[in-house]
């Protein structure tokens, strides 16, 4: 089965990983963080070698987009193509 290409204006899902922070006191042993694991759903504007952005709102009136996120392209680690949106 051939891959669906993924362009511009394509609903997408976008698994990726974040920074995790800790702010309590600590004594350093045993002491383990991990990445958070995140996934983001929404519409994809652009994605570059820098960044895969993503804006969860598209106006169907005149196109505009809100809620824009910029997740580092290095971050993701699937972008999947959803069913067709309006």
């Amino acid at each position: 089965m051939a891959k669906t290409a993924i362009k511009a204006g394509d609903m997408v899902l976008v698994e990726w990983v974040d920074a995790m922070g800790h702010s309590a006191w600590a004594n350093g042993q045993g002491f383990a963080l991990n990445l958070g694991e995140c996934e983001t759903i929404g519409r994809l504007v652009s994605r570059d070698r820098t960044a895969t952005v993503v804006a969860s709102n598209r106006c169907l009136t005149n196109g505009t987009i809100d809620h824009a996120m910029a997740i580092p392209t290095s971050c993701v680690t699937r972008l999947s193509k959803l069913s067709r949106a309006r």
